[in-house]
């Protein structure tokens, strides 16, 4: 992980804000009711935040939205995370990357 005090910490954390804001309004705005979705994060590894979900009402949505990362950790292993969603069973899910 990047030091709070590294330039690289600050261009990370802003970029992952960016993520965060557009993935919320995503689950909250533009995920019907009755959707699947599972949510991922891949850095050097990747791992699920949560695994395939039905939207049925909004605390599944505010659910979902508490499990995205909020500090940065560096690298991207898009691959994994690819694969890992592939792995994760369903029709719908969107990915979010961590540190994009």
């Amino acid at each position: 992980m990047q030091s709070i005090f590294s330039p690289l910490y600050f261009q990370f954390n802003d970029r992952l804000q960016k993520v965060r804001s557009a993935v919320t309004t995503y689950i909250l705005h533009h995920l019907p009711l009755g959707t699947l979705v599972a949510l991922t994060e891949f850095e050097s590894n990747a791992y699920i935040l949560a695994g395939m979900t039905n939207i049925s009402s909004d605390t599944v949505r505010q659910n979902l939205i508490s499990v995205l990362p909020t500090v940065p950790d560096g690298g991207t292993e898009i691959g994994a995370g690819i694969e890992l969603c592939r792995q994760v069973k369903g029709s719908r899910m969107f990915i979010a990357n961590r540190s994009c």
